[in-house]
């Protein structure tokens, strides 16, 4: 049986020079789930199952799925992106794949199977290619999607010129941006694949709560105790990072922004919500890796507080209306 691995990450930074480097091909960016799929049958997350049997298998949601991996040569993984479509969130998937596996392939019925975008493949035919450069796994990949009709799977498509035209069309009909990704780059090698994405957004977790001001001031002048002290809801989040270097956590600010609903879930489930994984927006992040302005976006299920990297020295915002480099991975 091939070795259950955590698929590669994104880590690097963001160049300019990065849009007319043939050296680099950019990939959209899906915002679904990222899952390897096993020849012998496994869906695997890049989570851990807490009942320490390895990764989280989700095959029992995605049938369809199964019998794909059975025309799969043995000892062959895909690494990809499970998606409903391709300018679908995460949201999703999460809400299918996180239901029993009765109610995940009923909602399929309604919505839609769902599908899998594969751009790597770390395992073919049992043998072992992490350590071959990207462009040859590439070509394997072509390959092995030239001889088999794979249903609901698809490879996913590779610009190495006009990257930053591509990069706007997908912005535009409402993608989040691209991946580029180093011709030469060995599975494993973070920080030779680089999101440009949207915004600016950010992993971090949650170390910490603060409490509501209790006072607000009016333009007028009046003030008057705030609505969220009153009920004794949580005004703003800690946030930390981890350091890259000394994998120390790092404090990132605080943030806020929540709809009045996860307000008061976070306030009612301060324990369940330490350690979590969010995805914020910032105006700028300052060299001591504090956020400015950090506001909630999203919980990231599918991430973990280890994915929250901070690298010392490239604490900046690069300031293109169309792209940003994210250092969280």
């Amino acid at each position: 049986m091939l070795p259950e691995i955590e698929p590669q990450a994104c880590r690097g930074q963001f160049r300019e020079h990065m849009w007319e480097n043939p050296e680099y091909w950019a990939e959209q960016k899906f915002h679904g789930c990222r899952y390897l799929l096993y020849s012998d049958g496994r869906l695997l997350s890049r989570h851990a199952s807490v009942k320490g049997t390895g990764f989280v298998d989700k095959m029992d949601r995605v049938p369809h799925l199964a019998s794909v991996a059975r025309i799969l040569e043995t000892g062959t993984a895909l690494d990809g992106e499970i998606v409903l479509n391709d300018f679908g969130t995460v949201r999703d998937v999460t809400s299918i794949l996180g239901s029993d596996p009765e109610l995940a392939i009923y909602k399929q019925n309604s919505r839609g199977n769902l599908q899998f975008r594969v751009f790597d493949i770390p395992f073919i035919e049992k043998n072992d290619v992490r350590k071959c450069p990207l462009y040859e796994r590439r070509e394997m990949l072509e390959y092995l999607f030239q001889k088999k009709h794979m249903p609901s799977v698809s490879l996913v498509e590779k610009v190495q010129y006009h990257k930053e035209d591509f990069c706007g069309s997908i912005m535009e009909r409402g993608g989040e941006g691209v991946i580029l990704k180093h011709r030469n780059s060995l599975y494993g090698e973070k920080k030779h694949w680089i999101k440009v994405k949207r915004e600016n957004t950010y992993d971090v977790f949650i170390t910490g709560f603060k409490p509501a001001d209790r006072y607000s001031k009016k333009v007028s002048g009046e003030v008057s105790e705030t609505k969220y002290y009153l009920m004794g809801w949580i005004g703003a989040v800690e946030i930390s990072m981890i350091d890259a270097i000394t994998g120390e956590y790092v404090s990132v600010g605080t943030c806020s922004g929540f709809t009045e609903e996860t307000r008061k879930f976070i306030t009612e489930n301060k324990e369940l919500c330490l350690g979590k994984v969010i995805e914020i927006t910032a105006q700028s992040q300052h060299e001591t890796g504090k956020f400015e302005h950090g506001r909630f976006e999203r919980w990231r299920e599918d991430k973990h507080s280890t994915d929250c990297v901070l690298v010392p020295n490239h604490y900046y915002i690069c300031r293109r209306k169309r792209g940003t480099n994210n250092e969280s991975g």
